[in-house]
């Protein structure tokens, strides 16, 4: 069998990840092989309805297999402000979309990102707009690697 023929029989792992927050929500999502992860958008949708209905026109156009969202919670492994506010948001998106949506702990992704953008050399005055993106990057990249 040759490269090109396992790798067309090979299932679609594109994944969408999701670093949701009250005012931006980051976005990253890999190629079909769930090799290389890219920063997609953030999105400043306010609200919950608006946002889920976003994010399942992207998972359709993108043909996204499964979604993974970012569990906010305490160092010490508990709940923090936010956690109840994203399995809700969970709830709703799996009910918006087709394909499974997962969670997967994302403390301290906030921090690499920052970390990451420092490293890189991209101005501050942009980190506004890609923290999100590369939080949901590097979620992407441990999700991927775990599995």
């Amino acid at each position: 069998m040759s490269d090109e023929s396992f790798i067309a029989n090979q299932p679609s792992r594109r994944t969408l990840a999701v670093d949701w927050g009250s005012k931006r929500t980051g976005l990253a999502i890999c190629d079909e092989l769930g090799l290389t992860v890219r920063p997609f958008a953030t999105l400043t949708i306010l609200g919950s309805k608006a946002l889920v209905a976003r994010i399942a026109e992207i998972v359709v156009a993108e043909d996204v297999t499964r979604v993974v969202v970012g569990l906010s919670r305490r160092l010490d492994g508990t709940s923090n402000h936010a956690t109840d506010h994203i399995l809700k948001f969970v709830e709703r998106l799996g009910k918006a979309v087709t394909c499974p949506v997962l969670t997967r702990d994302e403390r301290l992704t906030s921090f690499a990102a920052e970390d990451w953008l420092r490293e890189h050399g991209v101005p501050h005055r942009k980190w506004k707009e890609l923290t999100d993106q590369v939080a949901a990057a590097l979620l992407l990249e441990e999700f991927l690697a775990a599995e």
